[in-house]
């Protein structure tokens, strides 16, 4: 097994990867504190960074961001995000488990905040969606617990879920029951977004997740259990 490098309780500053095809490896940050970090942004699959066999042990980050890179056998436990909503641009993972408490995170299928170069958005679905396809599963979030997450740029089916907080539904299903899920008085329309962004993505599976450590679990959790009983958001 490769020994790790390790950095322990460092500050890093204003660090940019792009374009470089860069391998970052076998290595553990604990304690650290990202500042303005931009890891993998690059203008075509081609150049993207890989980010592999890492973990991230009780870090925390001030705007930054992971681009379109790739991430595989990565642990990130405990990560604070300082408020945040830390954005992953197009990023794909392979063996990524997230655990803990993880602040505010979105992975997001976009390459970037600005829908202004379709030509180079087209070319990341296209690699993310072949890479997808040799991925037995992506992310573990069963022991995460977040105040706010958006998982809308990771196959839905991919990731390995807490089946108490965190459900699954096929895009089949919310459409059969479209006119009934859409009467059901929930406490917060969270659900109802996410299944609505499922249907208008063609998506063929939706994730419901009700973050641990959000000021509304308990809202949402009975939203969730309403869901179930209406025999919606079943699927294992």
């Amino acid at each position: 097994m490769q020994v790790k490098q390790l950095f322990a309780d460092q500050k890093f500053y204003d660090f940019g990867d792009r374009d470089s095809c860069a391998v970052f490896e076998n290595i553990c940050f604990e304690r650290c504190e990202f500042n303005g970090c931009v890891v993998s942004w690059c203008e075509s699959p081609s150049r993207r960074s890989t980010i592999k066999n890492c973990d991230l042990i009780d870090c925390k980050q001030r705007g930054s961001s992971l681009d379109a890179a790739v991430v595989e056998d990565v642990t990130v436990e405990d990560f604070n995000t300082n408020g945040q909503l830390f954005t992953t641009w197009g990023a794909v993972f392979k063996h990524v488990t997230l655990k803990e408490q993880l602040g505010r995170l979105m992975c997001s299928d976009l390459v970037g905040p600005l829908l202004d170069d379709a030509t180079r958005q087209q070319a990341f679905s296209v690699a993310n969606a072949a890479f997808y396809k040799g991925v037995d599963w992506a992310l573990d979030i069963s022991a995460a617990e977040f105040v706010d997450v958006d998982l809308r740029g990771v196959p839905a089916g991919l990731v390995r879920r807490d089946p108490e907080t965190q459900a699954i539904f096929t895009r089949e299903q919310a459409i059969a029951m479209q006119s009934e899920w859409e009467k059901l008085e929930l406490q917060e329309n969270l659900f109802l977004l996410t299944m609505d962004s499922t249907l208008k993505k063609h998506s063929s599976l939706g994730l419901l997740i009700a973050p641990k450590k959000s000021k509304k679990f308990k809202r949402l959790m009975a939203d969730l259990k309403t869901l179930r009983r209406a025999g919606f958001a079943n699927v294992d």
